[in-house]
This record gives structure tokens, sequence and C-alpha cells, in this order.
């Protein structure tokens, strides 16, 4: 798995968190898991995937917060994770990707009225 560039694992009914195995996927650039029933934090092991361009956890049931740690991902491009149950602020490390023109579009659940998520820079809010 560790030359494996993209993983499409969306509309497939998944359940659980994200296995530890992530970490051994290296190279990966884009990983798209949105609609499924995924639970639980992102985890901090995404962080050592370096070449890390899209990520789209949207449209799940995950938890916790939007870590600090996504900054680490200097590559990103992409970054969508509204419709689950984060809640808190998004870091201010992350949204320096946007202020540095290197994240292009992030989409959370950060709707001034019915948003779990505080995000002083993401381009899109979902209620």
């Amino acid at each position: 798995l560790g030359d494996l560039k993209e993983l499409y694992l969306y509309n497939n009914e998944l359940t659980g968190s994200l296995p530890d195995e992530i970490e051994s996927m290296r190279a990966l650039s884009d990983f798209r898991i949105h609609h499924n029933h995924l639970t639980g934090p992102i985890p901090e092991r995404i962080f050592k995937l370096y070449e890390l361009e899209n990520v789209y956890l949207n449209d799940n049931e995950m938890t916790g917060t939007i870590p600090s740690g996504m900054s680490e991902l200097i590559h990103l491009r992409k970054f969508q994770f509204f419709d689950n149950q984060f809640e808190g602020t998004v870091a201010e490390e992350v949204c320096n990707l946007v202020y540095d023109y290197r994240l292009d579009f992030m989409a959370g659940d950060c709707d001034s009225v019915n948003g779990n998520i505080v995000c002083r820079c993401c381009h899109k809010c979902y209620p």
C-alpha cells in the first residue's frame, strides 16, 4: 500500500473508525472516504501522509475537532469535513494554509446558526 496514490472509498456504507494502517500509505495524494458511516476523530497518523492533496471526509459520523496537525499537510489543496459531528474551532495553523494560498478549498459545518464548527477561513460553510 505504500505506493498507493489514490484511495476512493466513498458511498460504500463503511463503518468504524479509520484504521492505524492508514499511516503506511505514504504516497497517498487523494483520499476520498465521503458518504459512509465512519466514526471517531481524525487520526493523528494522517498527518504523516505528507503527499495528501485532497481529503474528503464529508458525510460521515466523525467526531472530535479539526486538529492543528492538518497544517502539516503542506500539499493539501481540498479539505471537506462537513456533515459530520466535529466541534470546536478550526486551528489558526490550518487557516494559515488558506491565507498562504496553498489550500484552495475548505468546507465544513460552520454555518453561524446551526454549525458546530467555528471556521474563520472556510471557503464554504454548510448548515
